[in-house]
């Protein structure tokens, strides 16, 4: 008996959702097939790389898209059945995120030193991916409302400062849910006070120094000198604030 069979089986792969994170569930309505993968290729093109396989029905894969880099990809099931037939279905440009945002640049930088006179009354942030908001905000420990996000901008505005330390807090949620915790430090000058404090996050895999007010110290931390736990959202920050001769001298 010869059984002659061309009929590729049955697929309808469901819909992913745009962003995926995780370990996620594809499902995947497949008949007269005897095996599946799962498969996934950059969506600027390239190889396509096996995330999972099943050979039984329900053909529920179980996606672990940590095993990718984040970036946007094309997603594809590709079924086969004993004959050798073969089945495709495949979604486009389907997002992988699996990393928190991080605070990439501020206007005011962090740590920055401003003159006298200058007016304080906004820090821009540019965030390392799109954002869907900046809250928890504080700006000296006060709340302050939420700005208008703009892909990875955002301007957060306030009423003018006094001269000092000033530290903006606050949260960065990216498109996944995913979030972090950002600081901007800025130092407003005041001419009749040498003794003001200045600070500055320092990361642990970046070389960061800092220089008091009056210029009679700087403080460096180089890279590696701490490390953070994984999954924690914390790190060093220096501060100096310079003291009188007569309270240095007891010291």
């Amino acid at each position: 008996t010869v059984t002659v069979d061309s009929t590729p089986p049955t697929l309808s792969l469901a819909n992913l959702g745009a962003i995926l994170s995780g370990t996620v569930t594809v499902d995947a309505t497949i008949v007269g097939a005897t095996n599946a993968t799962l498969q996934a290729q950059p969506a600027a093109g390239g190889s396509w790389t096996t995330v999972a396989t099943t050979s039984s029905a329900p053909f529920t894969f179980a996606f672990d898209t940590t095993s990718l880099t984040d970036g946007q990809y094309n997603i594809r099931v590709v079924a086969d059945d004993a004959y050798g037939n073969e089945a495709i279905d495949t979604r486009t440009a389907i997002d992988v995120d699996n990393t928190a945002p991080s605070l990439v640049s501020s206007s005011p930088a962090d740590g920055t030193v401003l003159a006298d006179g200058t007016s304080l009354t906004s820090i821009s942030l540019v965030a390392s991916e799109p954002l869907t908001a900046v809250g928890n905000l504080q700006l000296d420990g006060n709340p302050i409302g939420a700005p208008a996000v703009s892909g990875t901008s955002a301007t957060v505005t306030f009423g003018a400062v006094l001269p000092g330390l000033h530290v903006l807090k606050g949260t960065l949620t990216d498109l996944a849910g995913k979030t972090a915790s950002f600081r901007v430090d800025v130092t407003l000058l005041d001419p009749t006070d040498t003794m003001q404090s200045v600070a500055k996050n320092a990361l642990p895999n970046a070389t960061t120094t800092l220089t008091s007010v009056d210029n009679s110290s700087t403080v460096t931390v180089r890279p590696g000198s701490y490390t953070t736990s994984s999954g924690l959202d914390d790190w060093l920050v220096l501060r100096i604030t310079p003291q009188p001769a007569s309270i240095a001298s007891m010291s």
